[in-house]
């Protein structure tokens, strides 16, 4: 399973799931104007996990802010910091390091 989850305003999220296809490229989409609460609070990253119902060690997050990474971190999940500017290969190797398959 793969997701996306980004803090975004309503009309914003709106525009990523339908004009830019996000519905779907992901399985499920999670942004903080449903949620209610934005990274880097933990709450957000518990409030993705009970919808999932999944335990943290079950989720890899991986994001280009370094607060966000901490904060998922701290609630359990498997973070990996991947700045923006890194490129195919860079998030390739990340997700071989978790285990993840690379096509």
């Amino acid at each position: 399973m793969c997701c996306i989850a980004s803090n975004q305003q309503s009309y914003r999220a709106k525009y990523m799931s339908t004009v830019l296809g996000y519905e779907k490229c992901f399985d499920r989409e999670f942004y903080s104007h449903t949620l209610r609460v934005a990274k880097p609070d933990k709450e957000y990253f518990r409030n993705i996990l009970t919808e999932l119902s999944l335990s943290a060690d079950q989720v890899l997050f991986i994001d280009d802010s370094i607060p966000n990474v901490e904060a998922a971190s701290n609630v359990g999940l498997r973070s990996e910091h991947f700045p923006s500017n890194s490129g195919g290969e860079h998030m390739g190797a990340l997700l071989r390091q978790h285990g993840l398959r690379v096509a």
